[in-house]
């Protein structure tokens, strides 16, 4: 509720299936990063100018972005831990069009980009791991976690 600590980040770890966690990567919202920014574990990026300047640090030796896409602090799914390689994309249907005609005499082409698709995570539910206890996902969201 408005806040974040080691213990629900730690948490959100173990509820990550472990064959996932090579590939996780951190995703928070600003409002988020500012309560994470604050923790002691937390490492901070250095300066890397230009490269990778999404990335603004570490938790848990995982890279840490911050997005605008996800809601603020203290709502569920603030702070996500997620194997991208494990989401689904499909193209239904591409297309590309192109005019001279309403910008000519501007020297100018109007493109149009068409795209119908949709993405989705490959496992549907948790998984039950091999002790047959303990259930883990390959997307974790601060407020679910296990």
């Amino acid at each position: 509720g408005g806040t974040v600590v080691q213990a629900d980040l730690a948490n959100m770890v173990g509820a990550l299936i472990p064959a996932s966690f090579r590939n996780a990567i951190w995703a928070t919202s600003l409002t988020a990063m500012g309560k994470i920014a604050a923790l002691s574990f937390f490492s901070a990026n250095p300066s890397t100018f230009g490269e990778d300047t999404d990335l603004c640090g570490m938790i848990f030796n995982r890279p840490v972005y911050v997005t605008e896409n996800l809601p603020a602090v203290g709502t569920e799914g603030d702070v996500v831990l997620i194997d991208p390689t494990m989401y689904a994309r499909g193209e239904r249907h591409v297309e590309v069009a192109a005019s001279p005609h309403p910008n000519f005499r501007n020297n100018q082409t109007v493109f149009r980009l068409w795209w119908r698709g949709d993405g989705r995570p490959l496992p549907n539910n948790v998984a039950t791991l091999a002790d047959g206890t303990t259930t883990a996902a390959c997307f974790v969201a601060l407020g679910n976690a296990a």
